[in-house]
């Protein structure tokens, strides 16, 4: 485990050497997850069924409570696969990706290491807005008791919020890693990861939204598919890295 935080640690500090890219992805996760708080304090000040009497506020907040959810998780998702991908591709454009197989530490480990620590500073922000956004709905779910109150203070949301993201992030990240050290260049590799971040944030995005409406042990269940996940793609990586190497 200490092999695995010293690849993480070392993969963060490269990370935060981008400090414009991390400023983009705040902006971009605080912009998402402003639009259900916006939505809900905008019917404090008008409703709609005042404008169009056939709308339904609950429905309306709802609506972008959810749709707001699924950018965040989703956009999240694609952030943290494409960093931990890149993360590869920028050791192997610098010639130090051989000189890390080659260390004394397993490929599991390494693959682990560069994940976690190339999805951490994206989490933290991921964490960090999502939590802001949710506390700032939080005055208005209480003064409309309404069907649509579980959203954002269920337990589930806290599920999906604190593990679910994550979790399907690191599993994505792993993939996208995985087929950044395996492809002849570049191109491939940049093409083979959105791909796979097209289709893990769809499906990603759909399961955890849905695991809300479910309830909490929904939620858990979604996470643990996503860590079921991560575990196969991290040793499938490592295998096919181990051939790799030999030949």
């Amino acid at each position: 485990m200490n092999l695995v935080l010293t690849v993480a640690r070392r993969e963060w500090k490269e990370q935060l050497r981008q400090p414009w890219m991390l400023f983009s992805i705040l902006l971009l996760q605080g912009l998402v997850a402003s639009g259900g708080p916006l939505v809900a304090w905008a019917l404090t000040v008008a409703d709609p069924a005042v404008l169009v009497p056939e709308v339904n506020p609950e429905v309306v907040v709802k609506s972008a409570i959810t749709t707001s959810m699924f950018l965040g998780f989703t956009q999240y998702l694609g952030v943290a696969a494409v960093m931990a991908g890149h993360g590869v591709l920028h050791d192997r454009q610098c010639g130090t990706f051989t000189f890390l197989l080659l260390a004394p530490v397993s490929r599991r480990d390494l693959l682990l290491g560069k994940v976690l620590g190339a999805v951490a500073p994206a989490t933290a922000i991921y964490w960090t807005t999502s939590l802001l956004g949710a506390l700032a709905t939080l005055p208005t779910a209480v003064a409309r008791d309404a069907a649509w109150s579980a959203l954002p203070g269920s337990p589930a949301f806290w599920v999906a919020w604190a593990f679910g993201g994550p979790a399907w992030s690191v599993a994505t990240g792993t993939v996208c890693a995985a087929i950044s050290a395996l492809s002849a260049d570049v191109r491939t590799a940049q093409q083979g990861s959105w791909f796979v971040v097209f289709f893990a944030a769809l499906a990603a995005g759909t399961l955890l939204v849905w695991g809300i409406d479910q309830g909490a042990l929904a939620g858990l269940g979604v996470a643990g598919v996503a860590a079921i996940g991560a575990a196969l793609a991290l040793q499938i990586g490592a295998e096919l890295l181990g051939r790799d190497l030999a030949r």
